[in-house]
């Protein structure tokens, strides 16, 4: 089974997202950019779900040091948001994202976003 690491600081958003993918992907949770950073040193996801807007280290900063330090070059980063912007959605993907989902989540589009992304790895 593939595991996602979700990274957002809001708890409604694990518990809905576990419901989710709960028969099809393990689903690990950490609710910072901080411990993001410190959990994929110790193991690597097959993708990383990542809100854009958190307190302390916001999406964009965690997945920039997470190129800039190598720590795990080839998992796929979703970007996920509240916001629906069509300028928003093109940054994350000019950053490197391989998609952006919004919240609160569509299970159908989260699910379909999931695969397509880890399909194409």
């Amino acid at each position: 089974m593939k595991t996602i690491l979700l990274v957002d600081d809001e708890n409604i958003n694990h518990i809905l997202a576990k419901r989710i993918v709960r028969d099809v992907y393990r689903l690990e949770s950490v609710y910072s950019g901080a411990e993001a950073l410190q959990k994929l040193r110790q193991e690597l996801p097959d993708l990383i779900l990542m809100d854009i807007i958190m307190p302390g280290t916001d999406g964009f900063e965690t997945f920039r040091q997470i190129k800039e330090k190598g720590i795990c070059p080839d998992v796929p980063v979703i970007f996920v948001t509240a916001k629906e912007d069509d300028s928003l959605k093109e940054k994350c993907l000019q950053e490197g994202a391989r998609a952006y989902v919004t919240k609160p989540f569509s299970p159908t589009a989260l699910l379909k976003t999931l695969q397509e992304v880890l399909h194409d790895e």
